[in-house]
């Protein structure tokens, strides 16, 4: 069985089939289109959310920054602190003990 197709047929046919597949081409161009648009306004969307959350987060931050010296001590004043104390300390244990002896002295020349 053998198909016998004039010149003007075939061309007809050819170019029947080209517009189907172009136009199936761009079907699926447009459909690819209107993902990519769905796409580009979602993540426009989530870097809009994102720009807000960075800027609450660096407000927070300047925050914490500021209230930093307030609300902490640092290491070195500390030990600063702790070394005027355990001096003052070491002062009045010095002057207790002096105390102290004069005390005994004072026992010894009340016996004596």
């Amino acid at each position: 069985m053998t198909i016998q197709l004039d010149p003007y047929q075939l061309l007809s046919l050819l170019c029947t089939i080209a517009v189907i597949l172009f136009g199936i081409f761009k079907m699926i161009l447009a459909n690819i289109d209107s993902r990519f648009l769905k796409m580009e306004t979602e993540r426009k969307e989530e870097n809009k959310e994102l720009s807000k959350e960075l800027l609450r987060n660096e407000r927070e931050l300047l925050a914490l920054k500021i209230d930093l010296p307030n609300e902490y001590q640092r290491r070195e004043d500390s030990i600063r602190n702790q070394t005027i104390i355990e001096a003052k300390i070491d002062g009045l244990a010095n002057k207790l003990g002096e105390l102290h002896l004069i005390d005994r002295r004072r026992e010894r020349n009340i016996n004596d």
